[in-house]
């Protein structure tokens, strides 16, 4: 029961009045003998007075998704009688105090943005008004989760600020704060960070620090409308832009999203946009010893400009770990304003050995570089299928190299792919093009997927498997299908596979061998050719 010690306002003192005078114009009706239906006709709308008369809005509004720390606050239209107000329902008695405002018509559920909710869908709140005899009901409902909403200054709806304590109405206005936040108003279990769409910055140029560094247990996800009310990804677009220009190394690159050590598969990062940094070595996502899922992103580079050149620059680099990276889209839209030149590699997505890295579902571009990339597979075993995966664009046409795949000493499993070893730009010529490139003793095993060769090739090679030497040989190597066109005739060497007992091997009825001293046809393993 919540009491309000207060002399009643003039609103209270109007809907008493309204009453009295309605009882007085049906008194004598009732002294004449009227029917008793009349009687509750009279109450009826005396409780619909008083119903009326103080019903209280509700903010958040009843239907919204609401954090568990979030306040409510309930106004009403007059200052309200002491012992007037009872609450009930699902959230009613679970709140963690009240405070009513100096003129007793709002009364604030939860103003210390305590975790005071339960979790879940349809929360109810009851509100139970007494005054005069009579006792009117109000009934509100909320979905309820346990996590933070974040939302940039430049916000209309909800502008996010430095002090707010990241509920719907208040939210917080940095990626980073908006995750320790969660972790400190939610100690265990799994919570998530809401975020509004928009552009979120690193703050300064040379702040060498991510803007987003993940927690276990705290799961990221973008595409929220200003108010929190939708999400689609595509309307509220919301970029994670890493402004950096200089510092990195290999092995420990820049990194606009970083998940450290111990975040385990139940970390989520999902729908958002993530922009790499521009300084000597880049990654928009990298992993370390970590384990999460990261699903519905576009990872782009800015590519080189007036300002500096990258020496190497991957989508999503995994020094360790076994993430699951699904649904996205891979340097597919790189801006490559300051030409075509950069001095290193690039990479879509780079495995490193201890890693165990599953890549499904993606649309994958090697990106520009001077020698690219779709896939870099070096990892413990890799799982590598159902992408559509082009190599890239390289910066020479005289030493470059472009690759689909590539597997360095690793058991990668490469299944269902779509692999095309061409350039991202049409107008680009590769020294050499590889659909899968298996650089090393790696027992890859590769099957059921569709590689095309339609690079323009300047001289050097074009292959839709290549050997790199003795040691290369694959697993397996069946049921794939193979474009009749397989490089330009400008190649030195060309076909659908180079084998590094038979060489060059431009049909299907030429022995291949594999791992174990396998020999056979491409077409006795199941492997086709179509037409394009």
């Amino acid at each position: 029961m919540i009491r309000k010690s207060a002399i009643p306002g003039p609103g209270a003192v109007r809907v008493r009045l309204a009453v009295g005078l309605l009882a007085c114009a049906v008194v004598a009706p009732f002294v004449a003998g009227l029917c008793a239906s009349c009687s509750d006709a009279l109450f009826e709308e005396m409780a619909r007075i008083v119903r009326a008369a103080n019903e209280p809005a509700v903010s958040p509004a009843s239907g919204s998704t609401i954090t568990a720390h979030e306040a409510i606050a309930v106004a009403f239209p007059a200052a309200m009688l002491p012992g007037s107000v009872a609450l009930g329902g699902d959230l009613g008695p679970s709140f963690e105090g009240a405070a009513w405002s100096t003129d007793g018509k709002t009364l604030v559920l939860n103003p210390g943005y305590l975790a005071a909710w339960t979790a879940g869908d349809g929360k109810s709140l009851s509100i139970t008004v007494s005054e005069d005899g009579q006792t009117a009901s109000y009934s509100f409902s909320f979905t309820i989760f346990e996590g933070v909403c974040v939302s940039g200054p430049a916000n209309s709806v909800n502008p996010g600020a430095a002090g707010n304590p990241g509920t719907r109405l208040k939210p917080l206005d940095i990626v980073q704060a908006g995750i320790d936040r969660a972790r400190v108003t939610y100690p265990s279990g799994s919570v998530s960070v809401r975020i509004a769409g928009g552009r979120y910055a690193s703050a300064l140029a040379d702040d060498f620090s991510a803007i987003a560094a993940m927690r276990e247990g705290v799961s990221l996800y973008g595409g929220y409308s200003p108010d929190f009310s939708v999400r689609d990804l595509v309307t509220y677009e919301t970029k994670l832009d890493d402004e950096r220009s200089a510092g990195g190394s290999d092995g420990d690159p820049l990194r606009c999203v970083e998940f450290g050590t111990g975040i385990s598969s139940v970390t989520v990062f999902d729908g958002f946009t993530v922009y790499a940094p521009t300084g000597g070595y880049n990654a928009a996502i990298f992993i370390t010893d970590s384990s999460p899922s990261i699903a519905n992103c576009v990872v782009a580079g800015k590519g080189r400009d007036a300002t500096s050149t990258p020496t190497t620059i991957s989508g999503i680099e995994v020094l360790s770990g076994s993430p699951v990276i699904e649904d996205c889209t891979i340097f597919k839209t790189w801006d490559w304003t300051g030409g075509n030149t950069i001095a290193a590699n690039s990479y879509g997505v780079y495995s490193w050995n201890p890693s165990e890295v599953t890549i499904q579902d993606n649309v994958i571009s090697g990106g520009y570089g001077a020698n690219t990339y779709g896939v870099y597979s070096s990892g413990a075993g890799d799982t590598v299928t159902r992408n559509a995966i082009v190599a890239g664009s390289v910066g020479s046409s005289t030493t470059g190299s472009s690759h689909g795949i590539c597997c360095d000493t690793a058991p990668t499993i490469v299944s269902d792919n779509s692999i095309d070893s061409s350039s991202a730009d049409a107008a680009r010529k590769a020294y050499s093009s590889y659909g899968v490139f298996i650089l090393g003793p790696s027992p890859v095993r590769i099957a059921g997927n569709t590689i095309r060769c339609s690079v323009n090739v300047n001289g050097g090679k074009s292959f839709a498997i290549y050997e790199n030497n003795t040691a290369s040989d694959p697993a397996a190597v069946g049921s794939n299908k193979f474009s009749s066109y397989f490089g330009e005739t400008g190649a030195t060497n060309r076909g659908y596979y180079w084998d590094d007992n038979s060489a060059e091997i431009d049909d299907l009825s030429t022995n291949v061998t594999l791992s174990g001293a396998v020999t056979a046809t491409l077409a006795s393993f199941g492997n086709t050719v179509f037409t394009e």
